[in-house]
Parts: structure tokens; sequence; C-alpha cells
């Protein structure tokens, strides 16, 4: 039953600080900075590989700022080649007039404007991507809002594990010897045997209290009333779902195991959860993260028989903050093979079950990475290489920075600033052009336009072969 609300508690904060946070975007604004530079490294296999000498290319990035309140977006954005600004965008959709209107400064002053409704009932836009613009933009803009909050899915979801817990039976309580990593120690474990009387009983009593649960009928019909609109009832659906529970418990007596199902917990001397492992038909998993004061040591195994995948490892762990090695290991007829080493730095536990990244995590192929899969069409060696994710993340910031490195040089380095504050107003475009008047406009104005981009990249370094391949595809 702990380990249920735990586990409950941790899906809940999760589900409200990703997806109703920070996935949903009604009334936020952002600013956003990503750049990703090429090192040494990259250069030399760049060159090697694919005999381009990219001696001239050091950093690529673009930075600017989405902000939606009202049912108004306004989205603005710049690009950089080698710190050096290149051409800059600006755009704003209005929702409710299905309209949006886009600017490049470099092009034209003014907006032009396009009616994404008018250009679909003229046939300029093919009906599916009108569609698909629109559910984009609410998903984002609106429908995650509307999504219940996470201590009501809790709150119901904890209800129906408490019914799974209170109808358990075979439940037995022993001792057993544990290790993991350099840990080894005894603990209580509690051990659960399902057979089909048992899945039935639970089945019937969920499915009762499923019956006449008028909360979760309300959220499930208000939910999704106000997600699909007008194009599917909360009522229906709800409809189908009770009809469905309704044959299952008819034929109860129909649901079968393909065997006994064995389920054990672990417990320390204070009461805390510390492994757990699921044994039926022939496969298993295991998870175990036993501590000695700061030290921890840490195994998860799914072993189907056949084949055997784990990770093994061992660190400290202070104040939640996780410090360790561990090794992604394959096992096949009783040979294991090294897949991975994962190291991490003070990667924050707590921060981390809630839905948030905090710390840095280094990932190196191992030895065998190509052994169960064909790496033969890929351009270089990747267990020569090592990605580090280090940084943190919360409801109003994100500063992550990923690299990559090989032997001993960095190969590319990728690094996003995300600030997330209250939306403000977006004012109304006025004046905006046609899209034929922005055209023409942008045709008088092409010949100052290609000249002003091609002395920005010349600035940065670019090559003439790039600036004039550019310029063969720009429409102008």
């Amino acid at each position: 039953g702990e380990y249920l609300e735990e586990a409950i508690g941790d899906l809940s904060a999760i589900y409200d600080n990703v997806l109703r946070g920070e996935a949903d975007l009604t009334n936020k604004s952002m600013s956003y900075d990503a750049t990703l530079q090429l090192g040494d490294g990259g250069r030399e296999l760049l060159a090697a590989y694919a005999g381009e000498n990219v001696n001239w290319f050091k950093s690529i990035s673009m930075s600017g700022t989405l902000n939606n309140k009202d049912n108004m977006t306004s989205w603005d954005g710049a690009l950089m080649v080698n710190g050096t600004d290149i051409i800059s965008l600006s755009a704003i959709y209005d929702s409710q007039q299905q309209t949006a209107y886009v600017k490049t400064p470099l092009v034209a002053d003014a907006y032009a404007e396009l009616s994404l409704y008018s250009m679909m009932t003229n046939g300029q836009l093919p009906a599916y991507q009108f569609a698909t613009v629109n559910s984009a933009y609410g998903l984002f803009f609106g429908i995650l809002s509307k999504l219940p909050e996470g201590k009501q899915v809790r709150s119901i979801a904890q209800r129906y594990a408490d019914i799974v817990v209170d109808n358990l039976t075979n439940v037995t309580k022993g001792r057993e010897e544990l290790s993991a990593g350099a840990v080894t120690k005894k603990y209580t474990v509690l051990t659960v045997t399902m057979d089909d009387a048992q899945v039935q009983k639970i089945v019937g009593a969920v499915l009762d209290e499923f019956l006449n649960d008028q909360e979760l009928k309300d959220l499930i019909c208000d939910t999704v009333d106000s997600v699909m609109g007008a194009s599917m009832s909360g009522n229906e659906i709800y409809s189908q779902m009770k009809s469905e529970a309704e044959m299952i418990k008819k034929n109860l007596t129909q649901i079968r195991l393909p065997g006994q199902i064995v389920m054990k917990v672990y417990v320390d001397g204070k009461g805390e959860i510390v492994g757990r492992k699921i044994t039926g038909s022939g496969s298993s998993m295991t998870y175990l993260m036993l501590m000695q004061g700061t030290n921890f040591g840490f195994e998860f195994t799914v072993d189907n028989g056949g084949r055997c995948s784990s990770i093994v490892g061992s660190g400290t762990k202070v104040s939640e903050k996780v410090t360790g090695e561990f090794t992604v290991l394959q096992k096949v007829a009783g040979t294991s093979y090294e897949m991975m080493k994962i190291s991490t730095d003070k990667l924050d536990w707590s921060q981390l079950r809630k839905g948030y990244f905090n710390g840095k995590i280094t990932l190196t192929p191992g030895k065998a990475a190509g052994a169960f899969g064909d790496t033969s069409s890929l351009p270089m060696d990747v267990s020569g290489f090592a990605f580090v994710l280090e940084g943190s993340t919360s409801a109003e910031k994100i500063d992550l920075t990923l690299s990559i490195t090989t032997n001993g040089k960095t190969f590319a380095s990728g690094s996003v600033l995300l600030t997330t504050k209250k939306g403000t107003t977006v004012d109304k475009v006025r004046n905006a052009l046609t899209l034929t008047d922005y055209s023409a406009q942008a045709m008088n104005s092409a010949g100052t336009f290609l000249q002003t981009l091609t002395n920005k990249l010349q600035t940065a370094g670019v090559p003439s072969q790039y600036i004039e391949m550019l310029k063969y595809y720009l429409p102008y």
C-alpha cells in the first residue's frame, strides 16, 4: 500500500509539473536561447569522414521569445552563425480569426497576412494541414490546461489502489538476504501470490467501484467535453466504458493467468521499501536500491529466461543527490556483454521523481554496443564517444547542456536556456500586407536583401561556395 501511494504521488507530480505545467503554454511567455557548437573533435571527424573542411564553423544559435495570451500568440526568433546576427523572423497567430502574420525585417517592414481558413476554402491549403495546425495549436495553447488537476487524479488513483491492496489475501511475511553492488543485508520481505481467483476478486472489486463512481464519471465527462469540444461527447465515451466494464464483470471467471504471479516487496528496518521483484511465466523483474549509510548498491534486471538485461551499480546518496557508476549489461546464453557505462554526479533524485532534471549524467557506449544491432551504416564507431548531459530544470527555467566527446576532445555540444513567466498582451496587427503585396515588396527589395545577407554571412566566416549555394535555393 505504501509503495503504491508513493508511486502514485510521483506520477501525479510528473503529470502536474510536466504535462499540465511545462508543456502547457497557455498565457505564458517563454524566452529561449539554443546553441550548437562544433568542437575540434567534430571538425577533425567531419574532415576525415566527409572530406569537408569546416574549420570556419564554430557555432549556430537561435534565440527569441514565444508569448501567448487571450488567444493571441507571438513568436520572435533570430539566427546567429559564429556569433554574427544573420536573420530575424516574427510571427503572430490570431486563433479566433485563424489568421497568421509573418514578417522578415530584411525583406519587408510590414507583416504579411495569411488567412488559413480562406487559404483552405480556396484550395491553397489542404484541409488536413489546416486541421493539423489547429490541433497542434489547441494542444499547447489550451487543451493541456483543461486536464484535471494532479491532486484530483492522485486522489482517485489512490482510492483504486487501496481497493487492490484491501483485496490481497495471499500475503506472507519473512526475511531474505539481498545483495546489490557492495551492499549485502537482510530485509523483511512481503510476498504476494496472485492466482486466477485472486485476480478475479480484485478486478470485480475495482469494477464495482467504477460502476458507482460519480466523481470519476464527472471527471471523464468534463475532461472529454472540455478537450474535444463538439467533436465528441463525454457522456458517450463514459457510456462505452461503462458497457465494457459491465461485460467484463459478467465474465469474471474467464479471466485466466498463464501461471501464478509472485510479487515480493523488500522493506528495511525503517519501514522504507528498498526493492521489489515480480516473477511469472518464466520471466522476472527485479529492482533493488540498498543503502548502507550513504553508500548504495543498485540493480534493475529484466529476465525473460532466454535473455537478461540489467543495470547494476553503486555509489553514494547524500541529501537525495546520487553520485555513482552504473553498467548496462546484456546476458545471452550465459555470457554477459557490456552495453553501456553510466555515471551520475549529484543527480537530484527527489527532483527527478517530480519530473525535473538537476545534476550531471554521462553515457559511454560499451565495447559490445553493436553486438545486438547492425551499426554498419554508422559513419564512425560510437563506442569511442561519451555523451554528457548536465544542468537544471524547474517550472520556471530549463538550463541544459549536452556534450559529445571522443578521444578526449569535444565533438559537439548543444545548450538550451528556457525561462518562463506569465504571458503579456499581444497587440493585434494593423495595416498588414496581403500575401501578393508582400511578395511584390519582397521582390523589389531582393537585391538589397541578398547583398545584406551575403555581407552578414561573410562576416560570420561562411565560405563563398556555401553562400552561392544558399542563393541558388532562395526564391529571388
